[in-house]
């Protein structure tokens, strides 16, 4: 399992678990732009911490055969529960430790949903970041980030477009 990938690290293949807009980031930096060093919390993070906080079936729950109203209604459970969710001790440590490992008191966390600029949506502005972090406040806005693909505005946004809030997982990038 990958739970965190460095940026000069990720390979092609690895867009499927950090999303299109985390991988171009991290193609910006190895080109030498001026991009800062970071990493990237992947999708299999997510799907664990769903997983440790018994999350798993809600999140399943959102499919094209319920109503939008149904939908904003499991989605906003899902995003209090998530907030207030834990993040298992393992992956705390790997996130705690990989973030250290970076030269900055204050980080970005960024949103990268693997359906974020697709060929079916850009979602533009849907998700949340949070620029000017400190290290210790990194966790917590995590949770706040992953619980942004659960927003009301994702959730209309994504019945439009035609894709269903149960296929995307988010990665985070921006450390």
């Amino acid at each position: 399992m990958k739970y965190i990938i460095k940026f000069e690290e990720v390979k092609q293949k690895d867009s499927i678990i950090i999303g299109n807009k985390a991988y171009y980031l991290t193609r910006l930096f190895k080109h030498h732009f001026p991009v800062p060093k970071g990493i990237i919390i992947t999708t299999e993070s997510f799907q664990l911490f769903l997983k440790a906080n018994f999350l798993e079936f809600l999140h399943k729950t959102l499919s094209k055969d319920i109503s939008v109203k149904d939908s904003l209604f499991i989605a906003s459970q899902l995003k209090e529960k998530i907030i207030k969710g834990t993040i298992p001790t393992k992956l705390r440590n790997i996130i705690i430790n990989s973030v250290n490992q970076l030269d900055f008191n204050e980080v970005s966390v960024r949103s990268s949903a693997t359906v974020e600029d697709s060929k079916n949506g850009s979602f533009a502005e849907q998700f949340e970041s949070y620029l000017n972090v400190k290290k210790k406040n990194i966790l917590n806005n995590v949770l706040k980030c992953w619980a942004s693909l659960f927003s009301d505005r994702v959730i209309v946004y994504s019945r439009r477009k035609n894709i269903y809030i149960k296929q995307p997982s988010t990665s985070r990038s921006g450390f």
